[in-house]
């Protein structure tokens, strides 16, 4: 029997439980996709970088295809943003990745990007203004 992975409450939309790809860390995107289908898993977050290889030597219809087949619904993409605590304009590659990423996500019909700051290398009242205008 598939996990129940939309918990409803009254008056609420569904909250929707997602497995974190971090559980399957030694493996790559294929085996961890066909791994969450397997247990019943509906719904879950994927790594960039795991999708990217996977992408390497197939197309994005087939990782939609083997989602699809694994009864799976992405609900996040996960990467490392190095753009939260510079100045945008400054890191147009790093700009360009990061707009790649956004299609990506609404490539694989994905509704959230998550991303994960670049660490800081001294935390300041300036690091945070610069995160605030960069979120924007």
């Amino acid at each position: 029997m598939p996990a129940e992975s939309v918990i409803r409450q009254k008056g609420k939309a569904p909250m929707k439980f997602a497995i974190n790809p971090i559980t399957t860390i030694n493996y790559d995107f294929e085996t961890s996709v066909k791994a969450f289908g397997a247990a019943g898993i509906t719904h879950m977050e994927f790594w960039f970088d795991r999708l990217d290889k996977y992408l390497e030597t197939h197309e994005l219809a087939q990782a939609k295809d083997l989602l699809a087949e694994s009864g799976i619904s992405v609900i996040s993409g996960i990467c490392v943003c190095n753009l939260i605590l510079t100045d945008v304009a400054t890191q147009p590659e790093q700009l360009a990745e990061f707009k790649a990423r956004l299609a990506l996500c609404r490539d694989m019909d994905c509704p959230i990007l998550l991303t994960i700051p670049e660490p800081a290398e001294e935390v300041s009242a300036e690091t945070y203004a610069a995160a605030e205008k960069n979120l924007r």
